[in-house]
């Protein structure tokens, strides 16, 4: 018994589904629908070369692409083609493909342009540089360098002399333009010699003053400096005492002026500043009836030299000392202004003193 109940309910399961495929449409016997076919998407541009294209592959209908063209140097884009029909002139856009292939072309124009070629005549004579394609209107530089041997004479364009100038700029027009650099042989070129070498000649320069150690200069003594270059030159501190007479190589006096540009020559050079001692202020007496004048216990009226500030009839180093303590207790009251200020400024100060001591050392 149980088994014929499982021979019913197995029949019908399979009754079930066969309805249930019936009511889908579905029917295990028959093929899987194709999927919707891919179409191929081509994107070039005319002339070849004349710009970058993306955009290309293959798509299914309805599928939304960006085709899009870059120009490259001396093109102008014009405008799309699609299938041979003119399509539109932006340079990037959006199309939906549909149930057919389609075959983007980017036209272009090509610019007008200028091409320069350069050489040389021998062309074993040297170099030129300058050759290639330029935008109508830039500007071109053409230059040419010669060779050992050879003496640049001139260009030529066009078969033309054109320019005695080795480097030159020219505004490009349309065509194309041929510079011909022409060198002449040189005759006195004598190829079994050695070159002369490419170097630059240092030289040093010497400073020095007349006396020795009266100024100091702006660069120091000794240093090198490049042959046939400039060099500024200035006295930047002068002792005091001293008046500059020039600045001389060897005897000759070069100028008067303690600042200068010095021409540096191919050989070391010495240069010196030259000094004479101030001439001292002559001594004057002092006239009876002068208040500042000293005066001595009798009563008596006493002639005394400018810087004798003790009054011992003798300047010397002991007159400055006093000085110098007037100075610092800034009490100047015990001397005489007439005796101690020796530069005649009015004020006693260090520089009196120093006055005192070229005076003793003078006398030594």
């Amino acid at each position: 018994m149980n088994r014929i109940i499982r021979i019913i309910m197995s029949l019908l399961f399979l009754l079930s589904g066969q309805m249930a495929w019936a009511q889908d449409g579905f029917d295990p016997g028959m093929p899987p629908e194709p999927q919707a076919p891919k179409l191929p998407l081509t994107v070039t541009c005319s002339p070849t070369g004349a710009g970058t294209q993306s955009g290309a592959g293959s798509y299914v209908a309805g599928t939304t692409v960006t085709i899009k063209t870059t120009p490259k140097q001396f093109y102008t884009f014009s405008h799309w083609t699609l299938n041979g029909e003119e399509y539109g002139t932006a340079l990037s856009f959006q199309y939906t493909t549909d149930n057919t292939s389609a075959n983007f072309v980017a036209v272009y124009t090509k610019d007008p342009t200028c091409v320069v070629t350069t050489t040389c005549e021998p062309a074993a004579a040297g170099s030129a540089s300058g050759a290639g394609i330029y935008a109508i209107g830039s500007t071109v530089s053409v230059k040419t360098s010669g060779n050992v041997g050879y003496n640049f004479s001139h260009w030529t364009l066009d078969g033309e002399v054109y320019s005695t100038s080795q480097n030159l700029s020219y505004t490009a027009v349309e065509g194309t333009k041929n510079f011909v650099a022409v060198y002449d042989y040189d005759p006195t070129f004598d190829p079994t010699l050695p070159a002369e070498p490419s170097m630059t000649v240092k030289s040093r320069l010497y400073l020095q003053s007349e006396p020795a150690g009266i100024c100091t200069f702006n660069r120091t003594s000794g240093t090198y400096v490049n042959a046939d270059n400039y060099v500024a030159l200035n006295i930047t501190g002068i002792n005091q005492g001293y008046d500059f007479l020039g600045w001389y190589q060897g005897d000759e006096l070069i100028t008067s002026s303690k600042s200068f540009n010095f021409l540096m020559t191919y050989s070391d050079a010495t240069l010196t500043a030259r000094f004479e001692e101030t001439p001292p202020e002559p001594e004057q007496p002092f006239e009876p009836g002068d208040p500042s004048e000293p005066e001595s216990q009798g009563g008596d009226i006493q002639t005394h030299m400018k810087g004798d500030v003790n009054m011992d009839g003798v300047i010397d180093v002991t007159d400055a000392v006093v000085v110098i303590n007037a100075y610092l207790s800034d009490d100047t009251s015990f001397i005489s202004l007439a005796l101690a200020d020796m530069n005649n400024d009015g004020v006693i100060d260090i520089t009196d003193a120093v006055a005192i001591i070229n005076i003793y050392l003078k006398a030594e």
